[in-house]
């Protein structure tokens, strides 16, 4: 009796459904690192009085998003807006109100 070989669609699900999961497990593990790293400057900024606390964060993580986004498009700003979920104005703004234009 021969085998059957699996259909290539089949392969092709069971593949993308492996791929799915590693993500799932890489994102989940990048989430509780960035989380506890979070955690940790709000922590070390409250107890040292520092004001502002919440606007020094955002504007960190902003900025770094933003960053981040515009190297992966090779600085293309409308693709790195749209890849962020934001709006091409918001970007623009938020680029300057950062200090990232430079």
């Amino acid at each position: 009796m021969t085998r059957r070989r699996p259909q290539p669609r089949r392969l092709l699900r069971r593949d993308r459904r492996e791929v799915d999961r590693v993500r799932d497990r890489a994102f989940e593990q990048i989430g509780r690192h960035l989380l506890g790293d979070l955690q940790r400057e709000a922590r070390s900024l409250l107890e040292a009085g520092v004001p502002d606390v919440w606007d020094t964060l955002s504007r960190k993580f902003e900025g770094q998003m933003i960053h981040t986004a515009l190297e992966v498009t090779r600085g293309r700003r409308i693709e790195a807006a749209q890849k962020l979920g934001i709006g091409r104005n918001t970007i623009t703004r938020k680029i300057q109100e950062l200090g990232l234009d430079d």
